[in-house]
């Protein structure tokens, strides 16, 4: 899917780039969750933290989406709450150590 060209985008803001896209894989990595600002959605932001299972591969995911700026306001609390449930899900799967 990234090898190729530039990926079609729905807004404006949608990361459209592999480059870029894959860029933004690594923060989402390394901050325990990623983020989309207007990327699907003109005046929606959303809030994703990944599930893991025992063997440590993505299960699901925890998300939240709301409105901009509602959601954009309280992001870091969010964060907070969506990387923790998403650690007590993963737990119960049988992940061990940090999402």
């Amino acid at each position: 899917m990234l090898e190729g060209g530039p990926l079609a985008a729905a807004t404006e803001h949608t990361t459209a780039n592999p480059a870029a896209l894959r860029e933004q894989f690594t923060i989402a990595h390394e901050q325990g969750y990623a983020t989309d600002k207007d990327e699907t959605a003109l005046g929606i932001c959303c809030l994703a933290a990944p599930v893991l299972n025992h063997l440590s591969h993505i299960a699901g995911a925890v998300s939240i989406a709301g409105t901009d700026p509602g959601l954009r306001t309280e992001s870091a609390d969010m964060a907070k709450a969506i990387t923790s449930a998403a650690a007590q899900i993963s737990q119960r799967l049988g992940h061990i150590g940090t999402p």
